[in-house]
């Protein structure tokens, strides 16, 4: 054979042998990573059925004992909830706050509320239902997500796969402060913590996806930038409408470390030059800026033409607690985020970078001077938990204590996340009025929506006033610290009118002005008082202790 041909044959073959190498190695590479995400997505499903179950049990333990309001986290914010879903459910896209005596004009706010009472009204399901299943949709979404952004930002197996276990189940240490009176954030702020957040509400895990869709999308920079630029106008848009607040912290983050990564990359000759550098991380965090930005603009002109949602916007006030309470409330991932830190200088790559400009700008917003202070730690857990992942291998390099150091991390961040639920759960067992409605207020809850015209105004005590208009089309004169304007005032009107004892006629007088249709008197009224002007109420529905009575026309 003549020696040109054998060399070609020669080099064709090596091309050959080369081509199926590296084929072999993307098969093996993609079936890996179809196994990774199939055993993420079971994990995932796994996580959000455990915050599930407590739900379960909840309501087969008071099956004929009481009825299950459906929230064992926060109550007083869920009915709030499910009076938003309500409007929805009634075919409104135009919100009009039910715990103000006088609501105001009707605005396209709190739209996704809105939403999920439309898909019910849609789908001819309850609303606890409906949110519940929002729930564990977005739940699984913020997960799958959160796999998804550690599978971008760090580049071994056994970092993301520390990264998502620590997200699912992981938390804080506050439940070692309890016995000496202290309350990490793990214990009573669930948007800080994955688990948690999954395990309160349907907005906080959205919002969570959309943050860590932003951040995956601005993270790939081997990807095309449209797409993610595209995926960034989702993630804004449905933010802002969801939890427009936490675009500030995401949005801030973006920008400082946009910012750095510009002044690493030396001195700018020219706005053509940059943008054609920098245009992969540019263009989608304007896309993310562009697509909330007319949403917070919206928002806040409405907070300052609209009397009512300007009077429940200034009482909103969620100030972060001392820095110590988060200190505990993230625990070992904060501590292992340190080590990482120093250990594998993450500031040396362009991911690591966004997971520490996202843990450092959140850190200082959490005490700037706004009001929605604690409400910015919604994400923060993940770069923590990437950062933490780093900080582990650390320890295992270093130390070959990679293994013990996982299970240490595990054993002491799971305590806080079982100790709110068995919370809960002991709430359950004892019929704690704020978790549990008894048989009597239930049922006067569906008299009232089946019964009373929508839009009218009741009077009733602090934990039915705020249950009413989840249950039926009405309104209250006090059911919210935050959402009844002038909380503090009608509150104390309220309690003055249950613990009357003057003249009958002034007080009718009073009820009349107001425009007062009914009276709901049941054990926490009676707690009030026993006002004289109650008895020449026409009673309208009676069942055991509970009592709606209708307020005599003048």
């Amino acid at each position: 054979m003549p020696e040109g041909l054998e060399q070609s044959r020669a080099m064709v073959n090596r091309h050959h042998s080369d081509w199926q190498g590296l084929n072999g190695r993307r098969t093996i590479s993609t079936v890996t990573r179809r196994a990774e995400w199939l055993l993420a997505s079971g994990l995932a499903v796994l996580a959000v059925g455990l915050t599930t179950i407590p739900y379960l049990l909840a309501n087969e333990a008071v099956a004929g004992k009481g009825v299950f309001g459906g929230f064992l986290i926060h109550p007083l914010d869920g009915f709030s909830y499910l009076a938003k879903m309500r409007q929805g459910l009634q075919g409104s896209w135009e919100f009009h706050l039910p715990y103000a005596a006088e609501p105001g004009e009707g605005a396209f706010a709190f739209v996704y509320m809105l939403l999920l009472g439309h898909l019910a009204r849609l789908f001819g399901a309850p609303l606890l239902v409906v949110f519940h299943g929002a729930r564990v949709v977005a739940s699984l979404a913020m997960f799958l997500t959160a796999f998804g952004f550690y599978e971008s930002v760090l580049p071994k197996r056994g970092q993301r796969w520390v990264a998502f276990v620590l997200t699912l189940f992981g938390s804080g240490v506050g439940w070692l402060g309890i016995p000496s009176g202290l309350f990490g954030t793990d214990l009573w702020m669930p948007e800080s913590i994955p688990f948690l957040t999954a395990y309160a509400n349907a907005h906080f895990p959205l919002a969570s996806a959309c943050v860590l869709g932003a951040a995956l999308a601005i993270s790939k920079s081997d990807s095309p930038v449209v797409p993610r630029s595209l995926a960034c106008l989702v993630c804004g848009f449905t933010l802002a409408a969801v939890l427009p607040f936490v675009v500030l912290s995401t949005a801030a983050f973006l920008i400082v470390w946009n910012a750095w990564e510009i002044r690493r990359a030396g001195a700018i000759t020219s706005w053509k030059r940059l943008w054609h550098d920098h245009r992969g991380a540019l263009l989608p965090t304007g896309g993310y800026i562009a697509a909330a930005g007319p949403w917070l603009v919206y928002d806040f002109w409405l907070t300052r033409t609209q009397p009512v949602l300007a009077a429940w916007n200034a009482q909103n006030q969620t100030p972060s607690p001392p820095p110590f309470d988060y200190l505990l409330g993230f625990g070992m991932v904060l501590l292992l985020a340190v080590l990482g830190t120093v250990l594998a200088r993450p500031d040396n790559d362009r991911t690591g970078r966004l997971l520490l400009t996202w843990v450092i700008v959140t850190a200082i917003l959490l005490y700037a001077p706004i009001n929605v202070q604690r409400r910015l730690s919604q994400g923060l857990f993940f770069p923590l938990a990437a950062l933490a992942a780093l900080g582990l291998e650390g320890v295992g390099r270093r130390w070959r204590l990679f293994g013990p150091a996982v299970v240490m991390t595990m054993v002491l961040s799971v305590p806080s996340n079982l100790t709110v639920v068995l919370a809960g759960l002991d709430g359950v067992s004892r019929l704690d009025p704020r978790i549990i409605l008894s048989e009597e207020e239930a049922s006067a809850y569906r008299w009232a929506a089946d019964h009373i015209p929508g839009g009218n105004l009741i009077l009733a005590g602090e934990i039915a006033g705020n249950r009413l208009p989840a249950f039926a089309d009405v309104r209250v004169v006090y059911g919210h610290p935050f959402e009844t304007p002038d909380a503090t005032s009608e509150r104390e009107w309220m309690e003055e009118m249950y613990s009357w004892s003057g003249e009958e006629s002034a007080a009718l007088d009073q009820l009349r002005q107001r425009h007062i249709a009914y009276v709901y008197f049941g054990p926490e009224e009676r707690r009030i008082g026993k006002p004289t002007w109650l008895s020449e109420q026409t009673v309208v529905f009676m069942q055991g202790d509970v009592q709606i009575r209708q307020v005599t026309p003048p």
